[in-house]
């Protein structure tokens, strides 16, 4: 067994922001170099000048001087909400997901589909296990152990934790990893050191890939991240459904949340298709998390109509909403175990 680090390791400062990739397979899984931007490999890291690509955006990108540690895990102020994961890397690094690369979305249709979140960490930044548990796969293999070194997660750890969700366990994995200092079957406790990030596998850059997976230790199981990793203190998350006239989820749609109470928005897009789970109770094809506590509006085009959500975001709790092509233009919150074709109805 590999002796376990015991030594406090000094997290390194962010410089930018990060860009991890997704496993989503074709049904000829290939061998795809990173620069191909096919969302298991990624083209936005620009070796010349070892620095990320800037993408225009009107959505200031988060730096750490605003950004306060997550709050003590587990956090269920709404009976649906279950963050209660801590998130795997220092609190003094860029500790939420890429902004434009969010689970279930493929960056600008560059990418696949993408299967967990991306947290920006220099190689060597210290990566700490989510939450108790056993260590049910470390090294190289874990998308196809065939592949061995040539893995697209490359380096990894995949942990199975001591609670269940709804009577299904509950998995939490760590990729793109440069070191490991964990075995199978080890046990390990919440904030424990278990690895250093890294840049092995199918990686555009160094970086964290984090994934939770319901059910069963496999890619096709995974979930949101952001609906299970503790909020920031003061924080919380917008969450709901963009559907259509028959209650059917509408994909890839662009859209935008922006604060009333301070000159910031966020561009987002509903989950695309293919290897993406919905959580049980909301049932959402998109959720943003990480905004600071007070006043939102979700604003979406859809056939030339703009439809809009007036929400308010509490510390430590999701807010959920549901907008509907065909239905009110302007709508409030939702109760989260609505049924999409019962929506335009109880208008």
């Amino acid at each position: 067994m590999y002796k376990r680090f015991i030594t406090t390791l000094l997290g390194a400062l962010i410089i930018g922001t990060g860009l991890t990739l997704a496993l989503m397979p074709s049904s000829t899984p290939a061998e795809i170099a990173v620069d191909d931007g096919s969302g298991i490999g990624g083209a936005l890291f620009d070796e010349k000048s070892d620095a990320w690509q800037t993408i225009p955006t009107y959505t200031p990108v988060p730096t750490l001087d605003w950004a306060p540690p997550p709050m003590a895990i587990p956090v269920s102020i709404r009976p649906e909400d279950h963050y209660w994961l801590t998130r795997p890397i220092p609190s003094d690094q860029v500790t939420w997901p890429h902004p434009y690369y969010r689970y279930g979305n493929t960056y600008f249709g560059q990418m696949r589909v993408h299967s967990g979140v991306d947290l920006k960490a220099k190689t060597g930044t210290p990566v700490s296990s989510a939450g108790d548990g056993e260590v049910v796969f470390a090294g190289w293999g874990l998308y196809d152990e065939a592949r061995g070194k040539n893995d697209p997660y490359g380096l990894a750890i995949a942990i199975k934790h001591d609670f269940g969700y709804r009577g299904r366990d509950v998995y939490t994995v760590y990729a793109h990893l440069s070191e490991s200092y964990v075995e199978v079957g080890d046990r390990v406790s919440q904030k424990e050191l278990i690895a250093l990030s890294g840049n092995t596998g199918n990686s555009s850059g160094p970086h964290l890939h984090f994934e939770v997976r319901v059910g069963r230790n496999d890619f096709y199981s995974s979930r949101n991240p952001e609906l299970w990793m503790a909020p920031l203190t003061g924080y919380g998350s917008i969450a709901g459904r963009v559907i259509d006239e028959q209650g059917n989820y509408l994909t890839d749609v662009k859209f935008s949340i922006n604060s009333k109470d301070r000159d910031q928005d966020w561009l987002m897009w509903t989950y695309s298709k293919n290897v993406v789970n919905r959580d049980n109770l909301y049932q959402e094809n998109f959720i943003l998390s990480d905004l600071p506590a007070g006043a939102y509006e979700v604003e979406v085009r859809l056939r030339g109509q703009t439809y809009t959500a007036d929400l308010d975001v509490y510390p430590g709790q999701t807010t959920f909403t549901i907008i509907q092509q065909g239905g009110p233009r302007a709508v409030t919150t939702a109760e989260p175990r609505s049924n999409n074709r019962s929506v335009l109805a109880n208008n």
